[in-house]
C-alpha cells in the first residue's frame, strides 16, 4: 500500500469523503473494502457505508492506524510532503531504518 492510499483511508476513517483516484482504486485492500461493503462509491467520492461505520473503524484500527500515525511522524520529521509522497509502505519503513542507522552512526562519531 502506498501512503496516499493510507492516508486516503485515514481521511475516512476521520469522516471525510475521498475522491475516487485511481491511485486509491486501485488498491486491493481498498477492492476488499468495496467488496465488504464497508467503503461506498457516492459520485465522485467515497465514504464510509453508514450502516458499516463501526466496523469500518474496528478494521482501520486493528490494521492501518498505527502505521499510518508512525509514517505520518517520521515524514512528518523529515520534512517530507505529506500530502503528495507516493512512497510505497515499505519504502517508508526502509527509510526509518536508514534514518535511525544514520542517527546511530552520527551518535558513535559523536561519542568518540
Amino acid at each position: 500500500m502506498n501512503w496516499i492510499v493510507l492516508r486516503a483511508l485515514n481521511n475516512l476513517y476521520q469522516g471525510k469523503s475521498i475522491d475516487k483516484g485511481t491511485n486509491f482504486l486501485v488498491s486491493l485492500k481498498v477492492k476488499t473494502l468495496l467488496d465488504r461493503h464497508l467503503l461506498l462509491p457516492q459520485g465522485s467520492k467515497i465514504i464510509v457505508n453508514p450502516d458499516n461505520v463501526f466496523e469500518f473503524k474496528e478494521e482501520y484500527e486493528r490494521n492501518y492506524l498505527d502505521n499510518y500515525l508512525k509514517y505520518f511522524d517520521f515524514l512528518k520529521m523529515t520534512d517530507v510532503r505529506i500530502p503528495s509522497c507516493s512512497f510505497e509502505e515499505e519504502d517508508i519503513k526502509k527509510m526509518m531504518i536508514l534514518k535511525q542507522e544514520v542517527d546511530e552512526n552520527n551518535e558513535h562519531i559523536k561519542n568518540n
